[in-house]
C-alpha cells in the first residue's frame, strides 16, 4: 500500500512517475514518458526527461556526443547540435559539428550559402558582414556600398577618371572624355 508502505503514513511518491510499494519499501513503479529514473534514485523520482537531456537522450546513458565548435543537444529524444556563436552547421553532418565559421566565411558570410562576391571586387566578411577587399583592376568603390561593389569604371567614367572623384575638365566645344 503506497500510502503506509512499511509502517502506517509512510507515503510514497514518485515525481513524474508512479509510486509503488515493494517489500514494504517505497519504490517507482513506472515512470511518465519522456521521464525516466536515470539515477535510480527513488527520492527524486523520474528525473530526467529523455527528450531533452544531452546526457541521456532518448533513453538512460545515451550522452550526446561533443563535435567541434558546438555543444550536444536533445531534440525530440535525437542527438543535435547547438552551433556556438559566429559558427554554423552548413553541411549537415553532425559528426564534423559546426565547421563554418560565419564570421569570416566569404563563401557563409553571416549564415550558410550567403556568398559573399561583390561586382567586380574581391569579396571579404567581417563579423558576418560582406565588405569590399579590393576591387578589380580598373574598378573603383565610389559609392562606398558594398551591395554594389566596385561599381565604377576608372578607365572611361569622365567624372571618376583613375580614381573616385577625380573629373575630366570639360573645354569648350568638347566632351569630356577618361
Amino acid at each position: 500500500n503506497i500510502a503506509d508502505c512499511g509502517t502506517c503514513g509512510n507515503l510514497c511518491r514518485a515525481p513524474n512517475g508512479v509510486a509503488g510499494c515493494f517489500m514494504g519499501m517505497c519504490g517507482i513503479g513506472s515512470c511518465t514518458a519522456p521521464y525516466a529514473n536515470c539515477d535510480m534514485m527513488v527520492a527524486n523520482g523520474c528525473e530526467t526527461n529523455t527528450q531533452t537531456d544531452a546526457n541521456n537522450c532518448g533513453m538512460c546513458g545515451n550522452a550526446c556526443p561533443a563535435r567541434p565548435n558546438s555543444s550536444p543537444a536533445c531534440v525530440a529524444g535525437a542527438c543535435a547540435l547547438t552551433c556556438a556563436m559566429g559558427f554554423a552547421d552548413c553541411d549537415g553532418d553532425a559528426m564534423n559539428g559546426c565547421e563554418v565559421d560565419i564570421r569570416t566565411s566569404a563563401a557563409n558570410c553571416g549564415a550558410c550559402n550567403r556568398l559573399c562576391n561583390p561586382a567586380n571586387a574581391m569579396g571579404t566578411c567581417a563579423d558576418g558582414a560582406c565588405r569590399v577587399g579590393g576591387c578589380n583592376a580598373g574598378f573603383a568603390d565610389c559609392d562606398m556600398d558594398t551591395a554594389t561593389g566596385c561599381e565604377t569604371p576608372t578607365a572611361t567614367n569622365p567624372a571618376n577618371c583613375g580614381g573616385c572623384g577625380t573629373v575630366c575638365p570639360t573645354r569648350p566645344n568638347s566632351v569630356a572624355t577618361c
